[in-house]
């Protein structure tokens, strides 16, 4: 079966997740270094994942993204747009990058290109939303990079895990 791209940056594409990524989600997911970045930190079983494909990707409510790099085809992470109004033309952007070797040298703002091209030119949509915990500064200056704003600071967000962290909720609406 061939590999239909999405959308794609320099040195990355983006393709539609399948069925056959549960495995490569959950163990993505479940890596310390992924989930103190997210506020939903349990640990993350395949039901979960299949729960979240059949709900919310299979009706259209997250499209959601594997991402690879184009040299060899690699998965390195995931990207998506959840909670997608296709009437309000809005939906909020999430990533994680999964392979430790793939972060740090730039990727992030690639994926953030591709996604978000996927959204205003396939979607159609009109504003995309994103949060982040206010100490993911790299995820924030790459929103920032891409001239999403900063609209809010939540405090004292309560994690999963217990850990108090705050909120900055940032948008970018289409020009």
């Amino acid at each position: 079966m061939a590999i239909e791209k999405v959308s794609e940056a320099n040195r990355i594409y983006i393709r539609k997740i399948t069925e056959e990524d549960t495995n490569l989600i959950v163990d993505w997911r479940n890596r310390e270094d992924v989930r103190e970045h997210f506020f939903f930190r349990e640990k993350f079983t395949r039901q979960m994942h299949e729960k979240w494909m059949a709900d919310k990707v299979a009706t259209g409510m997250v499209d959601q993204f594997i991402v690879c790099m184009k040299e060899d085809d690699r998965p390195v992470g995931s990207s998506y747009l959840r909670d997608i109004d296709r009437q309000q033309g809005t939906a909020e952007y999430g990533i994680f990058i999964g392979e430790a070797d793939a972060r740090g040298i730039g990727l992030g703002y690639e994926i953030l290109c591709a996604t978000m091209e996927y959204a205003y030119e396939v979607l159609g949509l009109k504003k995309v939303i994103a949060r982040a915990i206010s100490t993911n500064t790299a995820s924030i200056r790459i929103f920032e990079k891409y001239g999403f704003t900063i609209t809010q600071r939540i405090k004292n967000v309560t994690c999963t895990d217990g850990r108090i962290e705050e909120m900055v909720m940032m948008c970018h609406e289409r020009e």
